[in-house]
């Protein structure tokens, strides 16, 4: 018994048991539907692999993965336990991943124990039929690949399954393209950690290159197959539908005339209809000020019951009304670009308060909870459960480096590209900082271990101390 208490596996099972339970509890083990779950299970059920699929504004990979569920019988009853299961796979790896480049195990299981606590659990994600989760889940694995492969022990199935994860990523959500600079630069900081000066010095420049490769070849000819195909190069027809919401609240009457002859009628209706719109506020005022909490009130009036209609209505296909809405978003953001740009910096800075506030808060309290019980056992005497002790300071110095690394390259990659085309939503932000908590976990383990070691410095320092009078005393007396 007191073996198993002391493995960090049967802790991570019990937290993975105890996620399911909750999930169950919280979300329910059906399936929920969105505004968006109907355009995902129409392509499903269609031809995936086809000229017109690739012409929608859904991407493939979130389809596909419904339609291996459908094979299997399942269905989409199937979801909610599927991305869930998948989910607790990925933090598994993590910990697999995080344990086999030399951070002790029972500090790797502390660590990973934040993503049973973040967005994922207290979020109905697993349960909706929508990207938000699966995505996470390849997020998560996609890092664990990354250690590996900067790690001593990398093999070619690896890599190759990096390249796909990460490839999957973006199938599956396309606004994980900023794991195309992720995946590079995260890959080249991990080695750097992990590695010895020697052996950085000659592996640095072949492994930058290797995950370049893996990232960006595969991206680059889907999107120029896809350009061949049905004449746009990117992943998916949707950029213009999600900036347009922006832009479309930054047109003023005297701007309308300064833009492309072709366009001026269709933005003189747009912004009619939108300040027609019972409710809305205009989020500007003067020459370059934004008000972030209006902009995000007005952004679906303005995309989905303005804009887009709009220019649909002028346009045969999806894709021709996409790139109508990215072009006309383009030529109003050049007359304004200061105001854009003050957009940008509120954004983010709206973002990240977010982001390190809320659910990651909850988390970060269950884990100093979590990391209270284990000092409390350290300094009575008992033995904590995670582990004899945290391991090294070196092998802790590594995960507090390797998970700042991760945390920060993540959200600072991740929100500005979500930023530049639409307001910071919670459900956006949460992702971004998925791996926040796993910072100041590492920070208070490393403390707790320096601790323990000043204190086990002293103990044996005195009692040095004290056998040392010991044996003048019996040297006096002879």
């Amino acid at each position: 018994m007191q073996r198993m208490w002391a493995s960090p596996g049967f802790w991570l099972l019990l937290q993975a048991t105890l996620f399911l339970a909750l999930h169950g509890f919280l979300q329910g083990l059906s399936p929920r539907m969105t505004e968006d779950s109907p355009s995902y299970l129409e392509l499903a059920r269609g031809e995936l692999f086809s000229r017109e699929a690739l012409a929608q504004k859904r991407t493939l990979g979130y389809p596909l993965f419904l339609r291996l569920l459908d094979a299997t019988g399942a269905g989409i009853a199937a979801v909610p336990v599927a991305q869930a299961t998948l989910y607790l796979a990925s933090i598994a790896a993590l910990h697999a991943a995080l344990s086999g480049v030399g951070v002790h195990p029972g500090a790797a299981a502390a660590a990973v124990s934040t993503l049973f606590w973040a967005d994922a659990t207290f979020s109905p994600h697993c349960a909706h039929v929508m990207t938000d989760c699966l995505a996470e889940t390849l997020a998560i694995l996609s890092i664990a690949l990354l250690l590996w492969t900067a790690g001593k022990r990398s093999s070619k199935a690896r890599w190759i399954a990096l390249g796909l994860s990460t490839f999957a990523c973006y199938q599956i959500r396309p606004a994980y393209q900023f794991m195309l600079g992720f995946v590079p630069l995260a890959g080249l900081g991990f080695l750097a950690i992990l590695a010895e000066p020697d052996e950085l010095r000659t592996r640095w420049k072949r492994h930058l290159a290797t995950l370049v490769v893996l990232a960006v070849a595969p991206w680059f000819l889907f999107c120029a197959a896809r350009w061949a195909l049905v004449g746009h190069f990117g992943v998916v027809s949707f950029g213009g539908s999600n900036i347009i919401g922006i832009a479309a609240q930054f047109l003023e009457p005297q701007m309308i005339e300064r833009l492309p002859h072709g366009q001026q009628d269709e933005a003189r209706e747009i912004h009619h209809k939108l300040l027609s719109k019972p409710g809305y506020r205009v989020p500007i005022s003067g020459s370059y000020d934004v008000d972030v909490d209006l902009l995000d009130e007005g952004y679906n009036i303005a995309v989905w019951e303005v804009a887009y209609p709009t220019v649909r209505s002028r346009r045969v296909t999806h894709r021709a009304t996409d790139e109508a809405l990215l072009e006309l978003s383009w030529s109003i953001l050049r007359q304004c670009p200061a105001r854009y740009l003050v957009w940008m910096v509120k954004g983010v800075r709206r973002a990240f308060a977010k982001g390190l506030s809320g659910q990651f808060a909850v988390a970060l309290l269950l884990l100093i909870a979590c990391l209270g019980i284990l000092l409390a056992c350290k300094l009575s005497g008992r033995r904590f459960p995670l582990s004899h002790d945290f391991g090294d300071a070196p092998g802790l110095w590594q995960l507090l480096w390797l998970s700042s690394l991760a945390a920060v390259l993540f959200a600072a990659m991740k929100v500005p590209l979500v930023v530049a085309v639409e307001p910071p939503l919670e459900r956006y932000v949460a992702a971004a900082f998925l791996f926040a908590p796993m910072v100041p976990v590492a920070a208070l383990l490393l403390l707790i271990a320096r601790g323990r070691s000043a204190l086990l410095a002293d103990h044996f320092s005195q009692q040095a101390e004290e056998e040392g009078l010991e044996s003048e005393k019996e040297d006096h007396q002879a």
